[in-house]
């Protein structure tokens, strides 16, 4: 996933829900991990939490959670768009 996007979903959710200090944000190992995500977290005063290297059951439940909202409460075939700012 490219760092930009992974940036402007991140940006969004911070400007548009306003989450208290001491937010920790959990994040898959490979999308979170550029030195601007990283940057853009720390200065947010949220707290990363990345999952343990080489265990793939740590995030399971997550993943399974995520896959039935995708799944069952989406209508099939549902796009997300990335709105850009100009």
């Amino acid at each position: 996933m490219p760092t930009d996007l992974v940036l402007h979903a991140l940006e969004l959710a911070l400007t548009l829900r306003q989450p208290a200090q001491g937010l920790i944000i959990h994040t898959d190992r490979s999308q979170y991990t550029s030195a601007a995500c990283r940057a853009r977290i720390a200065r947010s005063s949220a707290l990363p939490s990345f999952g343990q290297q080489g265990n793939p059951y740590y995030n399971a439940q997550s993943e399974a959670g995520w896959s039935a909202l995708k799944t069952e409460l989406l209508p099939h075939g549902t796009v997300f768009a990335l709105h850009r700012r100009s």
